[in-house]
């Protein structure tokens, strides 16, 4: 099967790339002994960019979930919020169940990213996720 020449970048054709380009970024990881990750980029309509990370073979990869709870326990504070309640869940004002997994401090107004039942993730403010948690911890008393 040929690959169609790229015309201009949509989320498609940059998912297309990608994968190719992961593709020859683990052949070359595996001939200098490396782990090579693709991270998160962005596209207009004649570019995109990505993040490339190189790891020395063999160390512990850090999951994304680590990562998050990290910046959580760095950031909560400033919020209102403990580190303690990264993975917390509570009914929000929007009818819906929701789980705590991360924190985007530099979003100030929407800055605690909880997951729904379905696994969408939404950022909502720190006043509606303290609300929630506030009567669960009611609800449960």
């Amino acid at each position: 099967m040929s690959m169609s020449k790229v015309v201009q970048f949509d989320r498609f054709e940059c998912g297309r790339v990608r994968a190719e380009l992961q593709k020859a970024l683990s052949e070359v990881g595996n001939k200098f002994g490396l782990n090579i990750l693709l991270g998160s980029g962005s596209f207009c309509s004649d570019s995109f960019k990505m993040k490339v990370e190189c790891r020395l073979d063999g160390e512990q990869l850090v999951s994304l979930n680590d990562q998050m709870k990290t910046a959580f326990d760095i950031h909560a504070k400033y919020f209102g919020l403990k580190a303690s309640d990264f993975g917390r869940s509570f009914s929000g004002g929007r009818g819906k169940r929701w789980k705590i997994v991360g924190i985007k401090p530099q979003s100030y107004r929407c800055a605690i990213i909880c997951e729904n039942t379905n696994g969408k993730k939404y950022k909502l403010s720190a006043e509606e996720v303290k609300t929630g948690l506030e009567a669960e911890a009611e609800a449960e008393a």
